[in-house]
């Protein structure tokens, strides 16, 4: 199948017990798409390149029907994002069979249920790694490209991931109902999402690179996130995002040169304590319909729109923060701001 630049080479809707096999896929939209609960099919031996989207796209439904799909010595080769698995059903199983013989860009897609304890080095010369209800995982030291998500962590708790280099996807790490995992010393460039934490409880990353993303990190309905002296410059939009989270630690990290520095969105009880926002489009710090936060020692100058933003928020307490643009902004509509937006000891640096 060539040339179907529209659409996919092979689709299938709902479809099980199929066998698709010994295929060559080349400038679709997506090679081969399996959609909405296809169970119990097998690829094999199908070779899937310069498609314009997805070498092989698999989208589970939000049920336990999406499953026990077998990936066998599929080859992706120079497509946008090779190999795609859709994480965004909560209840979607994603207990697919999928194998070291498929690769992505001549290297092997590790696709990882319900094990514990296994390291992932540059060794394994990884080309994907995805964790489905794993404990105790330590993935380090890879340098992953061109996928949906090159590290997706899934129900997987208690692991690591460090030193990895990771550009050119939609996601470059993915935790999505994962807790208690650590991210340190990782390089995520060119990513649409740099890290990406959904709905995950008690995850810690520290000393990471996010540059030249459109967004470099990105935390939603999550909680007790901390985020500690990462350095997130150059995305599009903004360089660190969280929304709809509670009780998150934003510390000591640099976001500068982006779309906006640091967002909050509908987040509360988070504590924003010694970050720099500098040189940003928009605002340096930024909470939008946010409450109950604390913000100390932070740093937001010389941005272009403002220094620190507090459009719709009640109740949060500024104190000791530099902010040096052209306007610190407050809301100036009385039931939004005065008395119920502290700021403490400002001296002449807290202007608003």
């Amino acid at each position: 199948m060539i040339n179907s630049s529209s659409g996919s080479g092979i689709y299938l809707d709902s479809v099980q017990y199929s066998t698709i096999a010994n295929n060559y896929l080349q400038a679709n939209g997506i090679g081969i798409y399996l959609w909405n609960a296809a169970k119990d099919n097998i690829l094999i031996n199908n070779t899937a390149l310069d498609n314009i989207w997805s070498g092989i796209r698999l989208s589970p439904d939000d049920s336990e029907l999406a499953s026990n799909n077998t990936l066998i010595n599929n080859t992706m080769v120079n497509n946008k994002y090779n190999f795609e698995i859709y994480t965004g059903y909560e209840n979607a199983s994603m207990q697919n069979n999928i194998d070291t013989t498929n690769t992505v860009n001549g290297k092997p897609i590790y696709y990882l249920v319900n094990v514990s304890n296994v390291t992932l080095n540059s060794a394994s010369n990884a080309g994907a790694i995805y964790c489905i209800n794993c404990q105790n995982m330590s993935i380090k030291d890879q340098f992953l490209q061109n996928n949906s998500q090159s590290i997706a962590l899934f129900n997987t708790n208690d692991s690591r991931f460090d030193s990895n280099i990771l550009s050119n996807n939609a996601v470059g790490i993915l935790l999505f109902n994962s807790d208690n995992n650590t991210g340190l010393n990782n390089i995520v460039v060119n990513n649409i999402i740099g890290i990406g934490i959904v709905k995950s409880t008690d995850n810690y990353l520290s000393n990471n690179v996010a540059n030249s993303n459109i967004v470099g990190l990105d935390v939603h309905e999550s909680t007790n996130t901390e985020l500690n002296n990462n350095t997130a410059n150059f995305n599009k939009d903004n360089g660190i995002t969280l929304s709809s989270s509670i009780q998150n630690k934003v510390n000591g990290n640099i976001a500068n040169h982006n779309g906006g520095g640091i967002k909050l969105f509908n987040c509360s009880n988070s504590l924003l304590n010694n970050n720099i926002a500098n040189s940003n489009e928009y605002a340096g710090i930024d909470l939008g319909s946010s409450k109950d936060n604390i913000l100390t020692d932070n740093i937001a100058n010389s941005n272009k729109k403002y220094g620190f933003e507090l459009a719709g928020s009640d109740n949060n307490t500024l104190r000791d923060n530099i902010g040096n643009s052209d306007m610190d902004h407050l809301p100036d509509d009385s039931p939004n701001r005065t008395s119920k937006n502290e700021t403490k000891d400002q001296g002449i640096e807290n202007k608003s």
